[in-house]
């Protein structure tokens, strides 16, 4: 009965830590002051006064002013408003290439002063933390920490109501810009905004009941429930006491301990703490193993992740490995496939499973299942048939990332996989015979991701 009425986090545990574990970051590079004495931005007059008609001055002015509050330096940035059809679709155009950087907005855009400031709090992120190298486009989830950015220095409130600028690089003839598109999806999930909304609420000792109807309903749903959490259990990694403090340096056997005797989110950070020592934390192997066995599937997948890490693991571990390629929880299986992909056992023993898993037919493992088969390369001949019965699922359902990734495993699998095509479809099936090769030629020329990055394939 121990445990039975243990108060749950509102958000996974992957989620959660992550969240913790980058508002943390966020102090220490920027300040526990920041946080602490921040105020709560709302879009109102009290905040952003004067008279908004709509007009390039009117949202000059807005970005000045949210610049202040935020004590980020808003003086190289330039606002210009018209009709031009480069800013026509709801975008903002985002141009560096002189010693200014020009924000180009159609009319349309800078009418509407919510969005505006939305899309100013993530322009001054990227200000912040990618022009000062705080954070580099190189790490896998700079876009979400942009995104959390605004939350960390108290203007949370202004983007957390649905609308986002997701930015897309090009080039033009004057230099270098971004597209920043307005009112598309939020990469960061609205769960994960409500938690780090309650935790910039906690730290501070703050209620957030001032403001908190300022919040969309999913958003504030979240954030309640996260705060009774927080102030019930005291369960984060990013507490009011350790706010911009910095973190003791981990040692092998206090991350061993973490996996053993740790909280659930201790658990997944001492994982992924292991997953970047890689090969140095062999030792690690039996208790990353007894946590494919943990009730929560998010801890299992991070677990055979962490595996897939260590480079050298005992039978016993492989063994569970296996197991893991045959979880209830699709993620885990996939995460498996992965981990099969770095180790890379005895195919007599795993080629059969991988084929089994192509049956399930979601992009996830599919993708997954793929990378494992090219990282046999030839090894994986053998299995050549499923693959291709995979392929004209794909076709089917009209699924091109798949299509790609397909051609390019079977690029590594077989040493004429054309010639196969020809055979297997033969003239039953022109036009997928035809789709093949034209797939096949594609991948040839492309490299795509399979076949390009698949470790063991040098046949690609």
């Amino acid at each position: 009965m121990f445990g039975l009425f243990k108060p749950k986090p509102p958000i996974s545990v992957t989620w959660k830590v992550w969240t913790e574990q980058r508002m943390q970051w966020l102090a220490e590079r920027l300040g526990a002051r920041r946080i602490l004495a921040a105020p709560v931005l709302l879009p109102t007059d009290e905040f952003f006064p004067g008279e908004f008609n709509g007009e390039a001055v009117d949202a000059q002015r807005l970005l000045g002013q949210l610049g202040e509050h935020l004590k980020i330096n808003t003086s190289r940035l330039k606002i210009e408003v018209g009709d031009d059809e480069r800013t026509e679709g709801a975008a903002i155009l985002f141009d560096n290439s002189g010693e200014q950087t020009t924000l180009y907005m159609h009319e349309s855009i800078a009418g509407n002063r919510q969005k505006l400031l939305d899309n100013f709090s993530r322009i001054l992120a990227y200000e912040a933390l990618f022009r000062e190298g705080q954070l580099t486009s190189q790490e896998s989830d700079a876009e979400l920490v942009r995104e959390l950015f605004p939350v960390f220095l108290g203007a949370g409130l202004l983007s957390a109501n649905g609308t986002t600028a997701k930015s897309c690089r090009g080039g033009g003839s004057g230099g270098t810009w971004r597209w920043w598109n307005i009112g598309g999806q939020t990469q960061l999930p609205p769960h994960a905004k409500g938690y780090a909304l309650a935790l910039f609420a906690w730290v501070r000792r703050d209620e957030g009941s001032s403001w908190l109807q300022q919040v969309s309903t999913e958003v504030a749903d979240v954030m309640s429930d996260s705060l009774r959490y927080l102030k019930k259990t005291e369960d984060s990694l990013f507490t009011p006491d350790n706010v911009g403090v910095a973190p003791t340096p981990s040692t092998l056997s206090g991350l061993i301990r973490q996996l053993e005797q740790g909280s659930d989110s201790s658990k997944v950070a001492a994982l992924w703490e292991l997953a970047e020592m890689g090969s140095k934390a062999c030792e690690a192997a039996a208790p990353v193993a007894k946590l494919l066995h943990h009730r929560l599937p998010e801890i299992r997948g991070e677990a055979v992740k962490t595996l897939g890490q260590l480079e050298e693991v005992g039978a016993a571990q492989i063994d569970g490995l296996f197991d893991a390629l045959e979880d209830r929880d699709e993620r885990v299986r996939a995460n498996a496939a992965l981990a099969v992909a770095m180790l890379r056992p005895d195919p007599a023993r795993t080629l059969p499973i991988l084929e089994d898993l192509l049956e399930i037919r979601t992009p996830e493992v599919t993708t997954a299942v793929c990378a494992t088969f090219a990282s046999y390369g030839r090894d994986a001949e053998a299995s050549t048939k499923p693959v291709f019965a995979a392929y004209r699922r794909a076709v089917v359902e009209c699924q091109y990332a798949v299509i790609e990734l397909i051609a390019g495993t079977l690029l590594c699998i077989h040493e004429n996989p054309e010639q196969y095509a020809d055979d297997l479809f033969g003239e039953h099936d022109d036009d997928l015979r035809e789709n093949a090769l034209n797939a096949l030629q594609a991948a040839r020329e492309g490299q795509p991701a399979a076949s390009a990055q698949a470790d063991g394939c040098g046949n690609c």
